[in-house]
């Protein structure tokens, strides 16, 4: 997986900045992308904003949420949470950053951050909308559903490991 998102990286437009994706490969080998179509796929990936980061910080606790999850293509993201600082570490698959869904004008309870080199797709509320309203229209209600109740299940898991 890896690989094939640092090749990916490589074949960015430098005149538009746009990257190419072959989201067959993409579609074929990650967690989330082999439960929904391959459209559904390619409208997350082209609603999305691919980033490529190495030992960076996603979010830092206290910060107000900027209506943006984040999907892991690659790498492990890491919350560190509570007063003895413990840290719950989540792969690729896994949604982070999902309270700002499930409630209104909350603040990051933890800080998270990607330990080593890692690709997340950032999505925010206007792409979220967008890929979900795309698929309604083409008649890929269940692959709404499907992506809509991994975001939830990742809400629901942060929420009993992080509190």
């Amino acid at each position: 997986m890896k690989k094939c998102i640092t090749e990916l990286m490589a074949k960015t437009d430098e005149v538009t900045g746009l990257t190419f994706v072959p989201i067959r490969d993409l579609w074929g080998m990650h967690p989330v992308f082999r439960k929904i179509s391959l459209d559904a796929a390619g409208c997350l990936m082209t609603n999305g904003r691919l980033i490529l980061l190495d030992n960076d910080l996603l979010f830092e606790k206290g910060a107000p949420h900027q209506k943006k999850l984040y999907l892991i293509l690659y790498g492990w993201a890491v919350y560190t949470c509570g007063e003895t600082l413990n840290k719950v570490r989540f792969g690729p698959g896994s949604f982070v950053g999902t309270e700002w869904v499930y409630e209104e004008g909350a603040v990051r309870a933890n800080a998270c951050e990607v330990y080593g080199e890692a690709a997340v797709l950032e999505i925010d509320y206007k792409s979220f909308n967008e890929t979900r309203h795309h698929l309604e229209l083409s008649n890929l209600t269940k692959d709404v559903q499907t992506l809509e109740s991994q975001i939830k299940r990742a809400y629901l898991i942060s929420l009993k490991l992080l509190s």
